[in-house]
């Protein structure tokens, strides 16, 4: 798991710490002393167990499955194991279980958010209130994701344009 956890080096830390404690959940749980204890039916079945108990919805299962997916595959490519035995683990359906329904912000709901984060005087993620209320209205007007956002530069903006334009590079855009 040391091993594994230092080759997922190039990732974010927060991706890190999430993958490395579900495969550790899973490795414990399934109470995995060898490669050999990892089997499919061990896994799915402890899985199983721990979305009956703690009640977590399809979409967190099939995130513990990725993750020990992965280290698997990871085990296979640096030749710890010969063979996956978790090629097929099955993941759930998320669309029949949707716990948060994803909507976009009514008008009225944005204008309260940029008037609150205005009035704000509390520094968020190094923003104080009145820039991220500017950050607010540019997401909203543009559609933008926080980190097309975030890869925005003075070189994004053509605002000599008739219609005026903002560019996100393909590496950063979710389309």
């Amino acid at each position: 798991l040391a091993a594994f956890e230092k080759s997922l080096a190039k990732n974010t830390p927060k991706h890190v710490k999430l993958t490395m404690a579900r495969v550790r959940r899973v490795v414990e749980g399934v109470a995995a002393n060898t490669v050999g204890d990892l089997s499919q039916e061990a896994v799915e079945e402890f899985l199983q167990d721990v979305a009956a108990k703690e009640k977590i919805g399809n979409r967190t299962y099939n995130h513990y499955v990725q993750a020990t997916e992965e280290f698997y595959r990871w085990m296979v490519m640096a030749k710890r194991a010969s063979i996956n035995p978790l090629l097929g683990l099955k993941r759930l359906n998320t669309e029949v279980d949707v716990r948060h329904r994803r909507r976009a912000l009514t008008p009225k709901e944005i204008a309260k958010l940029v008037e609150s984060a205005r009035e704000s005087n509390e520094e968020i993620q190094c923003f104080d209130g009145e820039t991220r209320a500017r950050i607010y209205t540019l997401a909203y007007m543009t559609g933008l994701r926080r980190n097309e956002l975030a890869s925005l530069t003075p070189q994004s903006f053509d605002l000599k344009s008739k219609q005026p334009i903002v560019t996100v590079e393909a590496a950063f855009s979710k389309h």
